[in-house]
């Protein structure tokens, strides 16, 4: 066999690696500036959407080049997400979308290389009946102790991440909260508005963004995150929705 004939055999072999747009290329952010400095960060999402895992992947490969200090990147996410045809895949609310699947296929890379450890903090431990104040302490508790271990990386929904109760009728500290006193924590919005896969009264599917939004700035820029339970606000350009990898499985 000729080497002509033999490279398209081996090309066929080389694993599917994600495409990134012009869009999501890795661009400077605010956020660098604080990484750099050892800042452990908690960024809360919109789940659902292309953007908000791109953004966590481009900070984690800034946070590689720096070398030298342990990483450590958690998720939401079940700990069965580390098995990427798994169930725990099927779930249809944005957590399980095809831009989370890729950033976790990332990570599970760099984790197997040694560059890494890759962290699921969804608890694996229910109250029946469900205990919201609970299932928050145990999914912030565990990561108070991996903050003291090295940089830290979070990436959760930003009803978990903020640092103030949620306002509700009956308040209960999220899991960013338990996350100690060290992690600063940040809201990801969009500037511009978009939309994002999401699950609402009406079932899940494509949403867009209420029209009105306070988070209506410059891209690429911060806010004063105090007013939405956070340090700061990050406002990316736009948001635009990520499907789910896998549909649910049939009843």
């Amino acid at each position: 066999m000729t080497l002509q004939q033999l490279v398209p055999i081996l090309l066929a072999l080389l694993p599917a690696l994600p495409v990134q747009s012009a869009e999501t290329a890795c661009s400077r952010t605010p956020l660098h500036t604080f990484m750099e400095r050892g800042q452990d960060l908690y960024l809360g999402e919109t789940h659902g959407t292309v953007e908000i895992p791109a953004l966590m992947r481009c900070l984690v490969v800034a946070a590689l080049e720096r070398k030298g200090e342990k990483l450590i990147v958690s998720l939401e996410q079940q700990p069965a997400a580390r098995d990427l045809q798994s169930a725990a895949w099927r779930g249809q609310d944005g957590r399980g979308s095809e831009a989370m699947w890729e950033l976790t296929r990332f990570l599970l890379e760099q984790e197997k290389l040694g560059r890494l450890t890759f962290h699921q903090h969804v608890p694996t431990v229910f109250d029946n009946p469900h205990d919201p104040a609970a299932y928050e302490r145990r999914m912030g508790a565990p990561l108070r102790e991996l903050a003291g271990q090295g940089l830290l990386l979070v990436l959760s929904g930003n009803a978990h991440s903020r640092k103030a109760p949620l306002p509700m009728p009956s308040p209960y500290d999220p899991a960013g909260m338990y996350a100690g006193p060290g992690i600063m924590h940040i809201d990801v919005e969009s500037a511009g508005g978009g939309s994002a896969w999401s699950c609402r009264s009406q079932g899940c599917g494509v949403n867009e963004l209420p029209t009105g939004s306070p988070f209506n700035g410059i891209p690429n820029t911060l806010m004063d995150g105090k007013d939405f339970g956070h340090d700061f606000v990050y406002l990316l350009p736009r948001f635009t929705p990520s499907p789910p990898k896998y549909q649910a499985p049939h009843p």
